[in-house]
């Protein structure tokens, strides 16, 4: 059982690490993981109906969710590391500190950079290990910061780009020369991190990416603007290899995926 609980603890601290490492540094790439999480959460906030409040805090709190999971995944593998062995650790009395409470606890402060609290480790080897842990924290913390800060600044990015599309409508020679290289940065953005795509705005006419498909949609487009679109749009994760005659419908099916009222997407199509 103690073989099984430091492998089972060690197992949740590698993958949860993996995880964050893909989704800050991958540049396009997420674990699976957190696609769950994030889609979990995500499904969550769309029981709130379509109002105001809710294209207000989808992502923020989609984003807390994700970024509590991986922090209770890390913390809960240490946890069974130290509690796995019956004298890992000392209280400040010095008694082994055997339940998982006080494995939870040591954990915890370790990964916050606090410190061990009023546990210390039992030795050599596992004052080595709490070191480990702490940097471990260090980053956990450092790493789900970035990513939460460049995942609201491609969201941002991404209603200013819906803006530029109505200063620059579809079949204007501006919408070609201005509109169509700032939308490709921001799909760029999107493919890096496609996390962005679960953040909507009480505005309507900012919401992404159902704005995607409903320019993708505009009777506006030349068939030279079209065809640029379309180039663009199959670097999107998930359309990179769609066939032409299915990439409305594949198009559709990934803005509903995103969208918090995709019933009423479909209906209005």
């Amino acid at each position: 059982m103690t073989t099984f609980l430091i492998l089972l603890g060690a197992a949740l601290v590698a993958i949860s690490l993996w995880d964050i490492l893909l989704c800050a540094l991958g540049a396009g790439q997420s674990g699976a993981l957190s696609r769950a999480v994030a889609r979990f959460g995500f499904a969550r906030m769309r029981t709130i109906g379509h109002t105001w409040i809710a294209h207000r805090i989808c992502g923020p709190v989609t984003m807390a969710w994700l970024g509590a999971v991986w922090i209770a995944a890390v913390a809960f593998g240490w946890s069974l590391i130290f509690f796995a062995a019956s004298r890992s650790l000392e209280t400040t009395k010095g008694l082994p500190a055997a339940s998982f409470a006080d494995s939870l606890s040591y954990a915890g402060h370790l990964l916050s950079t606090l410190g061990g609290g009023y546990a210390n480790p039992a030795g050599t080897g596992w004052s080595l290990i709490s070191v480990i842990t702490g940097v471990t924290g260090m980053l956990v913390l450092t790493l789900a910061v970035s990513f939460v800060f460049s995942t609201t600044q491609a969201a941002a990015q991404g209603r200013a780009v819906m803006a530029l599309a109505e200063v620059f409508p579809p079949g204007s020679d501006e919408f070609t020369g201005q509109f169509l290289p700032q939308f490709s940065s921001y799909v760029a953005q999107v493919k890096s991190i496609p996390f962005a795509l679960f953040y909507s705005t009480a505005r309507p006419q900012r919401r992404l990416p159902r704005g995607i498909y409903r320019l993708w949609r505009d009777a506006r487009l030349t068939e030279t603007q079209r065809r640029a679109l379309r180039i663009i749009l199959h670097e999107i994760p998930g359309l990179e290899e769609v066939a032409p005659e299915r990439f409305d419908g594949a198009l559709l099916d990934w803005a509903m995926r995103h969208d918090l009222c995709p019933n009423e997407m479909r209906r209005s199509q």
